[in-house]
Parts: C-alpha cells; structure tokens; sequence
C-alpha cells in the first residue's frame, strides 16, 4: 500500500510485533524472544560441525525450513541462512514460550513468485500453506500476579535497604501455579525490535542478575 498523493515516496507494509502488555509482571514465566542470529551463525563450510552454534542446531532441526524439505534441500537452507534470510526470525529464549516452542510458533507457508516475460505481470502461487500455531492457557492468575509483584516490590531486609525477593503460589488442591514472581525483573518488550539496547545492557550487568 503506498502514501497516495498527499505522501508520494511513502510505501506502508503491514507486520506482526510481539507485545507483552504486563511488562515486568511474570516475565520470568513467560519469557523472551531474540532474533536467531544473536545465537551465532550458520556452519561454513568444511567448518567443524562441534563448534556448531545454537543457531547451526535450529536449522539442522529444520527451525526454519520444516515441511518444505521435498523442495528445498540442505544445501539450499544452508545458502539462505548465510545469505541472512532468517536472521531477523525472533526465536523464543526463556520461559514458557522455549518450553512450548513447538507447539506455539505454527509453521510458516511457502509462496513462489511468478513473472510473466512477455507482460511482466507478478503473480503469487501458494506451494505450502502456513499454519497456525496451538493456544495455551496458563494456570497464572494475573491480578494475584500483580498484588505479588507489588508486594515483593517493598521487600526490605533488616538494615532496610531493598532486598531480592520472590514467591510463588499453588492451589493447594490442584498444585496448579497462580503466581510465580521476582522482584529482579525485566521488561520483555526491551528485546523486541527494534532492542532498547540500553536497558537490556543493565540488564544484563545488574548485579542482581534479573
């Protein structure tokens, strides 16, 4: 979709962005995406396969290609990760959404792009269609969540400076987890592209390691 003429020059894309609305609260349980290439990158060749970095390993998982394996080989997938084609592919790094990675993140479609010579029209073909990854519901209850996270967040010890803390509930029924929270937290939305790389650099130099 382009600007129209009162915005000549402007095209507008549409695309997904993960947002995680409570920030700081239960972000140890729900966790955090990165994009694959902050895991190293891809084997070259002749490359000792035990140096392999964890983003070797996804693609010979078939992370990125599972499902087009009788039309792209190896070799194929392995060109297209050097060329940096999945580099910007956030892959979950912590909490609930690595645990359930593979039955969260679907499976994306295959699109092949046809040009007609003699007109130059374009014209899509769907080889593989995407599909859609499963739900999960949490036993989390959101609003103890927060009263949790609140109350850890004045959590002083005896010379009264502030202290780490954390706490978790269960349904002493069930065992289910109503809230698991740490008052060294973080906000997942900081290692969202584009990064606020300046807060996942305190982050990652907080002493109290959150």
């Amino acid at each position: 979709e382009t600007g129209g003429d009162k915005f000549p020059g402007l095209v507008v894309r549409e695309g997904l962005r993960r947002h995680y609305p409570y920030r700081e609260i239960g972000a140890h349980v729900v966790g955090y995406l990165g994009r694959a290439s902050a895991l190293g990158r891809p084997r070259l060749e002749g490359e000792d396969p035990a140096k392999d970095s964890a983003f070797q390993k996804l693609i010979d998982r078939g992370y990125f290609s599972e499902g087009f394996d009788e039309l792209i080989g190896e070799e194929e997938v392995q060109f297209l990760a050097r060329r940096g084609l999945f580099d910007s592919i956030m892959v979950p790094l912590e909490g609930i959404q690595r645990t359930y990675d593979e039955k969260l993140r679907g499976r994306p479609g295959l699109l092949i792009l046809e040009r007609d010579p003699a007109t130059g029209r374009k014209n899509w073909v769907p080889l593989v269609p995407p599909r859609q990854g499963e739900d999960l519901r949490l036993s989390i209850d959101i609003e103890l969540q927060k009263d949790i996270a609140a109350i850890l967040g004045e959590a002083h010890g005896e010379d009264g400076l502030p202290k780490i803390a954390s706490a978790i509930t269960a349904d002493p029924q069930t065992g289910a987890i109503l809230a698991m929270q740490s008052n060294a937290s973080f906000d997942p939305n900081a290692f969202i592209p584009p990064t606020r790389s300046d807060e996942v650099n305190q982050y990652l130099k907080a002493p109290h390691n959150p």
